[in-house]
């Protein structure tokens, strides 16, 4: 998964973040609740770790924020404020799961593994589309101009990631946690098979690659 971490205690959120990498997590911290917006409307994140009290906006600003959006997120709220649900409920925000700090990693792990198997039962299944490209994560297809492009599973996996974020680049780490292994090959298979359309993969210096209209 993709997950955010908000919380001003920048040893605590870097410890967080160390232990969701390792278990193969794409993780972004932040430190107030300003740059956790920030971060929200740079990329795509399928999870959000929400402290209550952070500088500039405090916890329950940026859930009335993130809540205001159209897309549903997931959030954990992590606080060491005992009121902070009641607080976020008074104000008709919903969190999907809580910690209490202090926590131990093993209930924090815990609640990550629960709140993703959540996530991937819910997730949405609606087709993706980039132009003239359609993919379609409910039956595995993705068609270009109405035409069944004949994919390797890995190969549409990471075509499908591609068009979810609409010409935005994707960073490297998080294709190869989507094919499986190395992603430059897949990539390379990838742009051959698009190579006369109207589409084209992109590598983006320093980041991963980019889905772009020829």
């Amino acid at each position: 998964m993709r997950i955010l971490i908000a919380d001003d205690n920048a040893a605590l959120a870097e410890g967080l973040a160390y232990v969701l990498q390792k278990s193969g997590h794409v993780v972004e911290a932040v430190t107030d609740g300003q740059a956790t917006l920030d971060a929200l409307e740079r990329g795509r994140f399928e999870l959000l770790v929400l402290d209550y009290g952070m500088p500039r906006l405090d916890g329950a600003q940026v859930l009335g924020r993130v809540r205001a959006r159209a897309d549903y997120l997931p959030v954990l709220l992590a606080s060491a404020r005992d009121d902070a649900p009641r607080r976020l409920a008074e104000q008709g925000l919903v969190v999907d799961a809580v910690l209490c700090k202090p926590f131990s990693i093993n209930a924090f792990e815990s609640t990550i593994e629960e709140l993703e198997r959540g996530i991937c039962r819910s997730a949405p299944r609606h087709a993706v589309h980039f132009g003239p490209l359609v993919c379609d994560p409910a039956d595995g297809s993705a068609t270009l101009d109405g035409v069944r492009l004949e994919l390797a599973e890995d190969e549409r996996r990471l075509l499908e990631r591609l068009a979810s974020h609409h010409g935005e680049a994707v960073a490297a780490d998080e294709l190869a946690q989507i094919a499986g292994g190395p992603v430059e090959p897949v990539i390379a298979r990838l742009a051959e098979r698009l190579h006369a359309t109207a589409l084209r993969i992109v590598t983006v210096r320093g980041i991963g690659w980019c889905l772009a209209t020829a």
